[in-house]
């Protein structure tokens, strides 16, 4: 744990050093859903917080370049109220995602991408307790995002983000013979949405 932290303080470091270097640099934070394909659990229903900073350069008038580092929290949860089952998946992760931008008309900036996860902890739980005997969890992740975001002033803008482990680089191997994707034969992904707002503390 301790050197996870190290590792992230350092990335912030380094974020904010490239910010000094004439590079746009912010904070954001924002809510989340999520879900795990592949667990047999559908929704997203396992609420989670997002949290981390981002540089970012200019290549045109309409795009630029952006890295991120955050803490993200995701997972899968189900309740059934009829039996009373309860579940709940809770997973940390630091991640690094790196994507292009691109600025459409009416203000709204797409962006696309890749995400770079790695997990700290994972807590597997249901009505008798932790959960054990599954397979265990992938350290390392890869996610696609895509997105967008809307400045409400010239510094704060409000966004929604999608992300999706790639196929490739599942959270863990499918624990479970129910496969209702073909991908999920290979694996459970993390699949959720987020609502995050972005503050830019200085543009170049």
């Amino acid at each position: 744990m301790n050197r996870t932290l190290l590792i992230f303080s350092f990335l912030i470091f380094s974020l904010f050093y490239g910010h000094s270097q004439g590079f746009n640099a912010g904070l954001q934070a924002g809510i989340l859903g999520s879900q795990v394909d592949g667990d047999t659990y559908v929704g997203y229903n396992k609420p989670g917080l997002f949290a981390g900073g981002f540089v970012n350069r200019p290549l045109s008038s309409k795009l630029l370049l952006q890295l991120e580092i955050n803490f993200i929290q995701k997972g899968s949860k189900d309740i059934n109220n009829q039996t009373g089952f309860k579940y709940k998946l809770a997973m940390n992760y630091v991640e690094v995602p790196f994507f292009i931008c691109y600025k459409y008309k009416y203000k709204i900036q797409v962006e696309a991408g890749l995400s770079f996860g790695y997990l700290i902890n994972a807590t597997e739980s249901d009505n008798n307790g932790i959960v054990t005997g599954n397979p265990s969890f992938n350290k390392f992740e890869l996610s696609w995002l895509g997105g967008m975001s809307y400045p409400l002033t010239q510094k704060l803008s409000v966004g929604i983000r999608y992300l999706y482990t790639a196929f490739f680089t599942p959270v863990r191997s499918n624990p479970t013979n129910n496969y209702y994707l073909y991908i999920t034969k290979r694996g459970e992904y993390n699949n959720l949405v987020i609502f995050l707002l972005r503050y830019q503390l200085h543009s170049s």
